[in-house]
């Protein structure tokens, strides 16, 4: 009789624990996918930001050209890189 209750207890604890990992190991996927997620946020943020500064600057750039055109048309061969 006691040697059919140490077992029951000893495979009551081995599913405890394989639940217990199995209940962290969903935990850190979920941590690991979060993670992920906000990474590629930050990295779309990033890029959009970028991707604004440079068209804001081409903006600028284009509007230097005009103003230093003397007659306020510039051609599309000053487009062109020198060389």
């Amino acid at each position: 009789m006691r040697a059919t209750a140490e077992k029951t207890r000893s495979g009551v604890a081995l599913v405890t624990v394989l639940w217990l990992m199995t209940v962290l190991s969903a935990v850190a996927l979920q941590v690991g996918l979060f993670c992920r997620l906000r990474l590629q946020l930050s990295r779309n943020v990033g890029e959009g930001v970028s991707a604004l500064m440079l068209a804001r600057a081409g903006v600028e750039h284009a509007l230097a050209d005009l103003k230093a055109a003397r007659d306020g048309i510039v051609a599309l061969d000053d487009l062109r890189p020198e060389g």
